[in-house]
């Protein structure tokens, strides 16, 4: 599975890496043979897809990516199965997230719109900065797909 590093990982306070891994940094998750070599606490990744080496990432500092290998989509993820992580952006506030709200009143009333999320007291945010509370519920996010480059 693609992963993302969502904070620096240095060689001083993990010895066997090679190299500091910077946030941001795509790796995929090792389903290889490790060895008994992965501690509780963290997940063997490779920085190629089903290749070696794999190395140890502490399971605090990496994500699961939204968008499969071919750069579409995923399903969306529930609300009530996770929430967006404080670590893609490093503060309370998170990045912009593409969100599917539901209306209250109106039982197959459906909307996507993009939100901020704030890690902190788990409360969504318009882009302007309004908590929002507008009488419609978030019920499901993914981040937001890149734009299209221009050809």
């Amino acid at each position: 599975m693609k992963k993302i590093i969502t904070r620096d990982i240095s060689k001083e306070e993990y010895h066997w890496l090679d190299n500091d891994i910077k946030k941001g940094t795509i790796v995929y998750e090792f389903k290889g043979v490790t060895y008994g070599c992965i501690s509780d606490n963290g997940i063997p990744v490779s920085l190629e897809k089903d290749t070696t080496p794999f190395f140890e990432v502490p399971l605090n500092a990496v994500a699961d990516i939204s968008i499969k290998e071919d750069n579409t989509m995923n399903d969306w993820i529930s609300v009530d199965t996770k929430l967006p992580l404080e670590e893609f952006s490093g503060e309370k506030v998170c990045e912009e997230y593409l969100v599917c709200v539901k209306s209250a009143d109106l039982e197959d009333e459906k909307h996507v719109m993009i939100l901020s999320f704030n890690a902190e007291n788990d409360e969504w945010f318009t882009l302007s900065g309004m908590q929002y509370n507008w009488g419609w519920t978030v019920s499901h996010w993914m981040e937001k797909p890149k734009p299209p480059e221009d050809k």
